[in-house]
């Protein structure tokens, strides 16, 4: 009788391992997928549009273009990316990538504010290849 209740206790014993086991590994799954997910909300909240213009206010151009260019890889159809493009080209003195960029966001939505930007950049473009023709040579 007592060998009996010793293999009951170990069968008990077996199946509490056994599910105490499937308890950790779906706490350490649920704990790992949450953590990816935590940092995913992360990235793209790095990666967004308000990022973008936080970088322009704080006159860094050059991260604001890093995140633009990540933005547009994922979505190369969406005129805002050119857009900010093309400002900052125009904030950087850069005046043939901001109208490359302004006639590929007006491309995408031919709008009326993006032909003002595409046509005031053309105008400036022009402005200084007259300058540069018109200044004498040392």
């Amino acid at each position: 009788m007592n060998d009996d209740l010793n293999q009951q206790v170990l069968q008990e014993l077996k199946k509490l391992r056994w599910l105490v086991q499937i308890s950790v590994c779906s706490c350490i799954l649920l704990f790992t997928f949450s953590v990816v997910m935590a940092t995913s909300r992360k990235l793209s909240q790095a990666d967004s549009w308000t990022a973008v213009r936080a970088a322009l206010d704080h006159g860094e151009h050059d991260k604001a273009s890093d995140i633009t260019q990540r933005l547009i890889a994922k979505w190369p159809n969406d005129y805002d990316g050119y857009t900010y493009l093309g400002y900052i080209a125009l904030a950087t003195g850069d005046l043939k990538f901001a109208e490359t960029n302004y006639a590929r966001a007006y491309a995408l939505l031919p709008s009326e504010e993006h032909e003002k930007m595409l046509n005031a950049v053309r105008l400036r473009v022009k402005s200084e290849n007259w300058k540069l023709l018109s200044d004498p040579k040392p």
